[in-house]
């Protein structure tokens, strides 16, 4: 019954390409899940995959008991795209449970959240979900950016944190190389994440109001080189290897909480300079 052109109106859908990578842009966060089920099933991601996502909103609310039995009976059995896209239309209109979802359908394995502001508590730094079949996940997530985390007692920078964040570590393949190099690295990983960004990752909030990011945020979070060992690394850096590593990229829109259309607008531009150096071709009109 659905398909993908269906989301093409309900969702705004348009397809990005980096160099050989492919993507998606479209509004609504929680419908990610059938564009990763589509990638999963050409081959582009592995089933399940990890997401290592941008997101002012840490999305990783519990599923409405009666959708998760729906999704208990759905993955008894090699669901479709179609009854995908039903599930996916029933979740949280504020796409606050789409993460947990994903895990339960067997599209996730982990995750890991940079840059999360709202309802945000320093407990839910890592979290262990159960799904339904009873199988463990882990979610990382970070208020800051890895560019913040690459500095001078960061959490990617400094050796001390190596056992405290070992799962933000683990997750990220992120590791020391000791004596006489003395630096960091990704470890060498075959398997392709999904990277996700949510424009709103990119808005600051007063009062009532909600700014795009100043170009001198950008700068400071993207462009600025870490501390000591991670002198070579900066967040521009960092991000070009998750990139590097992705399967498949996907840019969530989601102008309501952006401030509106024209700051949306307004932060894509920046997005595409500062992430993906003017290379994102997109056929997405503003």
């Amino acid at each position: 019954m659905f398909d993908l052109t269906y989301l093409e109106s309900r969702d705004n859908l348009k397809p990005l390409k980096l160099e050989d990578k492919k993507g998606w842009i479209h509004d609504d966060h929680r419908f990610v899940l059938p564009l990763v089920y589509n990638a999963q099933e050409k081959g582009l991601l592995p089933k399940p995959c990890k997401i290592v996502s941008f997101d002012f909103h840490k999305d990783t609310g519990d599923v409405k008991d009666e959708l998760k039995r729906e999704i208990t009976e759905l993955i008894k059995k090699e669901y479709s795209l179609s009854e995908l896209i039903e599930v996916t239309e029933r979740l949280g209109g504020n796409d606050d449970d789409w993460i947990q979802a994903g895990m339960n359908l067997g599209i996730f394995s982990d995750a890991i959240i940079f840059g999360v502001n709202y309802c945000f508590d320093e407990e839910d730094k890592c979290q262990e979900i159960t799904d339904i079949l009873g199988k463990k996940h882990h979610i990382e997530i970070r208020s800051y950016f890895p560019g913040v985390m690459l500095g001078f007692k960061g959490e990617l920078s400094d050796l001390l944190y190596k056992t405290t964040y070992k799962h933000l570590w683990d997750l990220l393949g992120w590791e020391y190389v000791g004596n006489p190099e003395y630096k960091f690295k990704f470890k060498e990983n075959n398997k392709k994440i999904l990277l996700d960004i949510d424009l709103d990752a990119f808005t600051m909030e007063w009062d009532k109001f909600t700014f795009p990011w100043e170009d001198e945020v950008f700068e400071d979070r993207f462009h600025k080189p870490g501390y000591g060992p991670t002198s070579e690394w900066s967040g521009k850096k960092f991000n070009d290897d998750l990139i590097n590593q992705s399967g498949l990229i996907t840019i969530a829109r989601e102008p309501g909480c952006c401030g509106g259309e024209e700051k949306m607008d307004i932060i894509y531009s920046k997005v595409k300079k500062y992430l993906f150096n003017d290379k994102l071709i997109d056929s997405y009109q503003a």
